[in-house]
């Protein structure tokens, strides 16, 4: 994990991104509340839900680096528990279960040759319709709380998502518990997989337990629990800028960076357009422009011009130092 390189908010606080590992049976917003309490960091955002029961990666964003989420690779990668012969309501194993009448002896003969050719009807770019329990808004009401509350909707009112699954990979099968390994983009609901795989096999099927091992450039290996970034935090004593658990912008989301002169700097995050051989190199698209100390903007160089996409320290800041 790279070292932070610090920018400084009204509050001292880091600017950067947490690689941290959301346990099962709590919220994403319950982990993002946790970082708030720990850092004191009002700003604090992520870049992908993970619902309640599921586990993994969460990409944190600290401060202004909240601004660079939309910047970050967002390819995921998800190790999936698939149950056969039990669909629910939520099309995970925490909803209510929907088919009880399912024939159990048909559930037993299922064999990996049945599986193989309808998982291959995922891969590439797919129309996906999400779980009746999802975020997504209908009329401005998210779908999770109109299900909650009974309302039904009309079959052609849950549109489509088109998604692209990169690969899915079988890594065991004892019945009716199938594991998966599955790329995707993000949006891709795992959920919608599982419920899908079931209807095709005749037999049902829901989700059973989801891990989220990768986001763009955050991996399980590297992540660690709240209570590991509380120690670490504390340790430091308000230096936070020693804390190697936070990742600098730059490296989140893969792009070079360069240390500008101060002069420039202050055009930049002033929103002047300038043009690029003040930066006097051959680099084209997004970088990362730095003082001797802290990421200042993210730049990007196109048709001869420069200009500030995100500012995260503001001239007044600059100006300070």
């Amino acid at each position: 994990m790279a070292k932070l390189l610090v920018a400084k908010s009204d509050l001292n606080k880091p600017i950067g991104f947490l690689n941290l590992v959301k346990p099962g049976g709590i919220t994403s917003h319950d982990l993002v509340n946790a970082v708030r309490k720990i850092t004191g960091i009002k700003q604090v955002g992520h870049s992908g839900t993970l619902d309640p029961m599921a586990q993994g990666v969460m990409v944190i964003g600290l401060s202004k680096a909240c601004k660079l989420i939309q910047f970050l690779p967002d390819d995921k990668t998800y190790v999936a528990e698939v149950l056969f012969g039990t669909s629910t309501d939520t099309d995970d194993i925490e909803g209510k279960v929907i088919n009880e009448q399912v024939d159990q002896k048909k559930v037993e003969q299922i064999s990996p040759t049945d599986i193989g050719s309808p998982l291959k009807t995922f891969l590439g770019k797919i129309e996906q319709i999400p779980p009746a329990y999802s975020a997504i808004k209908i009329n401005g009401v998210k779908m999770y709380e109109m299900a909650r509350k009974g309302q039904s909707l009309a079959a052609d009112a849950i549109k489509p998502r088109r998604v692209e699954v990169f690969s899915i990979d079988t890594l065991s099968f004892e019945n009716p518990v199938l594991q998966l390994r599955i790329s995707c983009s993000s949006g891709t609901y795992i959920r919608s997989i599982a419920r899908d795989l079931g209807e095709m096999l005749k037999v049902g099927a829901c989700l059973k337990s989801l891990l989220r091992e990768r986001v763009g450039t955050f991996n399980l290996k590297e992540a660690i629990t709240i209570d590991q970034f509380k120690i670490l935090w504390q340790l430091e004593n308000g230096q936070q800028e020693n804390i190697q658990a936070i990742m600098s912008g730059a490296n989140a989301i893969n792009v070079p960076s360069h240390k500008l002169d101060q002069e420039i700097l202050l055009r930049l995050v002033n929103g002047q357009l300038l043009d690029e051989q003040s930066l006097n190199t051959d680099k084209r698209g997004l970088f990362m422009a730095c003082d001797q100390k802290r990421e200042i903007c993210l730049v990007l160089v196109q048709d001869g011009k420069m200009k500030a996409q995100v500012v995260l320290v503001s001239a007044e800041q600059l100006n300070s130092d």
